[in-house]
């Protein structure tokens, strides 16, 4: 688990790498996230994040 704030990047290939999820909303059983690919882009610098919105919800069961 990752510390609050912090953010860990993981190399998955030579050109790409994983990000840890940043949660940009969060609700009692709601969340909005964040999940980045850092890629290598050598056509657009400036364009070397993709990434995935994602909103989750909990069961009302659920801890």
């Amino acid at each position: 688990m990752v510390k609050p704030g912090l953010v860990r990047i993981t190399s998955t290939s030579g050109s790409t790498a994983q990000v840890t999820q940043v949660v940009l909303r969060e609700g009692p059983r709601t969340r909005l996230v964040f999940t980045p690919t850092l890629v290598d882009n050598g056509k657009d610098p400036e364009a070397s994040v993709r990434g995935e919105l994602a909103y989750q919800s909990k069961n009302a069961a659920d801890e």
